[in-house]
């Protein structure tokens, strides 16, 4: 797994249209945002927020879940997480493949 094939992945999970044929539960977009953190920047920082902001504390808890997970480690599972997704939905994916809508 290369660095390009994480960025394509990223670009490719950013630019999933939201009446596509590849639909992200809220768990799949945390695990998704929570693997970009720990791999861009490492161990989550600063206090946990508070339970009633429960879209920060949802994204605070799942970054934290990968703590101590180095970057390469968080990147290859990154890719390996949205091949899964794809897979499941009958879609082979390559780095640099377009995200095509249904018409």
């Amino acid at each position: 797994m290369s660095a390009a094939d994480f960025e394509a992945a990223v670009a490719y999970v950013r630019s999933l249209p939201k009446d596509g044929p590849v639909q992200l539960d809220n768990a799949a977009k945390l695990q998704f945002y929570s693997l970009y953190k720990q791999a861009t920047e490492g161990d989550v920082t600063g206090n946990q927020p508070w339970a009633v902001q429960v879209e920060a504390r949802a994204k605070w808890d799942a970054w934290n879940s990968r703590k101590g997970m180095r970057s390469e480690d968080a990147k290859a599972a990154y890719v390996q997480r949205l091949v899964t997704l794809l897979r499941s939905q009958g879609i082979e994916w390559k780095p640099g493949a377009k995200v095509q809508s249904k018409l």
